[in-house]
């Protein structure tokens, strides 16, 4: 199910956003490597699968006393991308609007972050839309000369579409993995050491299909009906997603196409929020996913019997500037 909502700012004045699909792209930054003064920390616990109503997490622990360090993996529906919240006191006071999160040896990728407090009151950074392997290979680097001395041509003739990263290459490029890096927006960059990773990723993604499945099939059955998910109010808490332009990526004028796909639960609330595609910087997708579950209301999909059931409900905000 999906539904549009339109967003359009006056750059720092007022504001708009759009909702309806998807698009593909990974907003990739220079690649960075972890500085020596990092602290690096190794896991002290196996990794953790754990089956929520909404998704499926794979969490860890990560080094001892006052470093001690919980990640969580969060995944609840098809695509690339995961959703990472970090716990502990390493994490504490982040300054500035941005910080620098990468799976190495991969790209650093520059975005925002949300921050909070868990219930044990243990500083707390989240990331919603977070590709391990992006979705498609960043192009071969180009060498510009000094001067060129022709006329530069192109024949698109020669030319071939792009393609996906094959199975193969991405269990390859999993594999490869050993390090998740935090960097810029911490008083000391972070170094997680991510041992054996690849094969319970692959895991997560094979329980992740089947909680797919189930809630794919609640949606399809309320598809044709008056019984699939619906929004309610949405035109009043459009304004309050509208009113939520990032600032510092208004100032720098910067736009962004963000597909989300949302798990909204029996009581018509967005419990999940996952983002499926992306155009434009990845600092958007924390705004759109935290501006859904805060404020985004719903009634819930029903099965045959009238019973409320969680389900799938797909939009795509479009942050514009007007010119």
């Amino acid at each position: 199910m999906g539904a549009e909502m339109n967003v359009r700012t006056t750059r720092l004045t007022t504001i708009s956003a759009v909702a309806c699909m998807v698009s593909l792209s990974s907003a990739l930054m220079a690649q960075d490597k972890p500085a020596e003064h990092a602290l690096h920390l190794k896991p002290n616990a196996e990794w953790k699968l754990s089956a929520l109503d909404d998704r499926w997490r794979m969490s860890r622990t990560f080094g001892s006393g006052e470093d001690r360090t919980t990640l969580w993996i969060d995944k609840g529906g098809p695509g690339p991308a995961v959703n990472l919240t970090f716990i502990g006191a390493p994490l504490r006071s982040p300054f500035g609007p941005y910080l620098e999160v990468g799976f190495l040896p991969g790209k650093m990728i520059e975005r925002n972050y949300i921050v909070s407090t868990s219930s044990k009151g243990r500083p707390v950074i989240a990331l919603f839309g977070v590709e391990p392997v992006p979705l498609r290979p960043p192009p071969d680097p180009v060498s510009l000369e000094d001067s060129i001395a022709e006329e530069e041509t192109v024949d698109l003739s020669e030319g071939a579409l792009s393609l996906p990263i094959d199975a193969v290459t991405h269990a390859q490029q999993l594999a490869e993995i050993d390090t998740l890096h935090l960097s810029r927006a911490l008083r000391e960059p972070l170094s997680l050491g991510l041992e054996d990773f690849a094969p319970t990723m692959a895991e997560l993604m094979r329980c992740t299909e089947e909680l797919t499945e189930r809630l794919a099939n609640n949606t399809r059955q309320s598809k044709d009906a008056d019984t699939g998910v619906a929004p309610k109010e949405q035109a009043q808490w459009a304004r309050k997603i509208q009113a939520n332009y990032p600032y510092q990526l208004l100032r720098e004028g910067q736009e962004a196409t963000v597909g989300v796909r949302l798990t909204v639960n029996a009581k018509g609330r967005a419990s999940f929020c996952e983002v499926t595609a992306f155009s434009g910087p990845a600092s958007f997708n924390d705004t759109a996913c935290l501006q859904l579950l805060r404020h985004a209301r719903f009634a819930p999909a029903t099965n045959a019997a009238g019973e409320a059931v969680p389900a799938f409900f797909t939009t795509r905000i479009i942050y514009a500037i007007k010119r």
